[in-house]
């Protein structure tokens, strides 16, 4: 893969978008360092395989949320670097959910569990956590912001439950979420570092 576009930078951290780029690229090369700027990187390097060229500060907004299966790097500009990639994810979890745990109990009315599988490789510098270190949030299409923690629950494959990695280590597991139960399909996953300002937006499915 090739880092194609560097979101605009925040107070602190950056976010660099890592789509699949077509394998015509000239040698396949892969860009390492996960910071590197847009400028830095050749001008043919800047497109990502669409239909249309969008221009990096439309890309994973929540008016226009990357697909899910993108992976990002996310650098909260303070040593801690993750590459993210969301997998598809279950929009309707109350089943997976409530059979996993004899204790927990039904999500609140007008919401349902949600389950969000993520794939996170710690590329910083000492260690991290990936639940800890980074931020999971769903925002609905009526603009309200919903995290993990609204809601105890225990899941499978609990990304939580996940020790500290080492530059290279990967971390795969669910982050469970309680949504509204109106047009789940319409909102979006925001995705940052708990530590930085980094953020981006995926679609919802």
């Amino acid at each position: 893969m090739v880092l194609v576009a560097l979101l605009p930078a925040c107070s602190t951290g950056t976010t660099t978008i890592v789509p699949d780029v077509d394998s015509s690229v000239e040698g396949d090369q892969q860009v390492d360092e996960a910071a590197q700027s847009a400028d830095e990187l050749p001008a043919d390097k800047l497109e990502a395989r669409s239909d249309s060229v969008e221009t990096a500060e439309e890309l994973g907004s929540r008016e226009n949320p990357l697909p899910i299966g993108t992976a990002v790097v996310l650098d909260d500009g303070m040593g801690g670097v993750w590459e993210v990639t969301l997998l598809a994810p279950d929009l309707e979890a109350n089943e997976v959910v409530l059979a996993e745990n004899m204790f927990n109990e039904d999500p609140p009315e007008g919401f349902q569990y949600s389950l969000l599988p993520v794939v996170a490789k710690y590329l910083g510098e000492e260690t991290g956590t990936a639940a800890w270190d980074l931020d999971f949030a769903y925002v609905s299409a009526a603009g309200t912001t919903h995290k993990p923690f609204d809601v105890s629950v225990v899941i499978p494959d609990d990304l939580g439950s996940l020790n500290e990695l080492y530059n290279g280590g990967v971390a795969e597991g669910n982050i469970a979420i309680a949504i509204p139960s109106e047009a789940p399909k319409q909102g979006t996953w925001r995705i940052g570092t708990s530590w930085g300002d980094a953020a981006v937006f995926f679609a919802a499915q």
